[in-house]
């Protein structure tokens, strides 16, 4: 489950805002949007609790105030909302608090100055981190979707074509975690070079370090049935191309589901196809598939609870000759802990 930590200026400035924007504008849209989200998408953890925020304004204010906390308050589709959590922002006197939070999924919606740049806090975290001057603009980057047509022809007009993996360049966020799940993926040296390195490649570009990245594939399908080949194969290309990573592993087993996708701290991507699109002449090796990419929060629930459960037992019950590689501070396990409510 998402969790949005969001502190007293933020949210006071959030309610002002949505007051005041023009009710047909775009940024009255989006001020909806993030109430939607704030409302049904994501656990919320407020820096103080509401009393000690009405304190603070007149009584006109605080009359309208407390109509907007009712209407986030209640019709929260299971979501929760928590107050007095100071410490949390108070961790913010470092610059890097994913090891301490421990939240596969969350934001920041900060109104207060902290220690650090807000720049400094998304490079170094798997965070999104949003002020009150740059909200809707971050908003638009980390609630965006797309779907692409992989194929040699495209019927579409309203769908792009995915003619190489750069294009996913215009995804890259920071995270710290990336699971890709593909039964076929790791089968091919070619297929390696030319799709699975340049998947993470792109989505990598704002990122400085990526702690775990994790395959799943099916049982003895890698390269010369070798599961450490595989992994000697990826591990030079990452270190060709200078990606900076900490822990690599793979998985193969037949419970691998079918599903292709990957998964990063912040965003889901999924295709009707293997993730092997490109051959080495750049020409497209399926008939015909869509690639889609959405944000964690916008996912279907229960697809997202049976992979997660799927890759966890498999994570939990592979023996030493179905795993290969290391992983630490697994990102499953934070997952699994408090798995979305279908």
């Amino acid at each position: 489950m998402m969790q949005s930590f969001v502190d007293n200026k933020y949210l006071l400035h959030f309610f002002n805002a949505l007051l005041k924007s023009d009710r047909f504008s775009n940024e009255a849209e989006i001020r909806e949007e993030i109430l939607s989200f704030f409302k049904s998408k994501t656990n919320i953890s407020l820096e103080a609790d509401f009393e000690t925020m009405l304190n603070n304004l007149d009584k006109k204010s605080v009359q309208i105030v407390l109509t907007l906390i009712n209407k986030l308050t209640t019709g929260r589709n299971g979501t929760t909302i928590k107050t007095k959590c100071g410490n949390t922002f108070r961790e913010l006197k470092r610059v890097e608090v994913y090891s301490k939070l421990k939240n596969p999924f969350a934001s920041f919606w900060l109104g207060n100055s902290y220690n650090h740049s807000l720049d400094k806090y998304s490079k170094a975290n798997p965070y999104y981190f949003l002020s009150n001057d740059d909200d809707l603009n971050k908003w638009k980057e980390m609630s965006k979707t797309k779907s692409f047509y992989v194929g040699p022809k495209n019927n579409s007009n309203s769908i792009d074509s995915l003619k190489d993996w750069s294009q996913l360049s215009t995804f890259s966020h920071p995270f710290k975690d990336i699971i890709i799940s593909d039964r076929y993926c790791l089968k091919d040296k070619v297929g390696i070079k030319l799709n699975i390195i340049p998947i993470i490649q792109n989505l990598a570009e704002k990122t400085s370090k990526i702690e775990n990245i994790i395959f799943f594939t099916g049982f003895n399908e890698l390269i010369n049935n070798s599961i450490s080949d595989a992994y000697e194969l990826i591990k030079g290309q990452l270190d060709e191309i200078k990606i900076n990573y900490t822990n690599l592993i793979i998985y193969h087993s037949n419970l691998t589901p079918h599903t292709r996708c990957i998964i990063t701290n912040n965003f889901f991507i999924k295709s009707d196809d293997s993730l092997d699109y490109f051959n080495s002449n750049g020409k497209y090796k399926t008939k015909g598939s869509l690639l889609t990419i959405a944000p964690v929060f916008k996912i279907n629930k229960s697809e997202f609870n049976d992979l997660i459960y799927t890759w966890s037992n498999i994570l939990n019950n592979s023996r030493d000759e179905m795993k290969y590689g290391n992983v630490s501070n697994n990102f499953l396990d934070l997952i699994s802990r408090d798995l979305v409510t279908t």
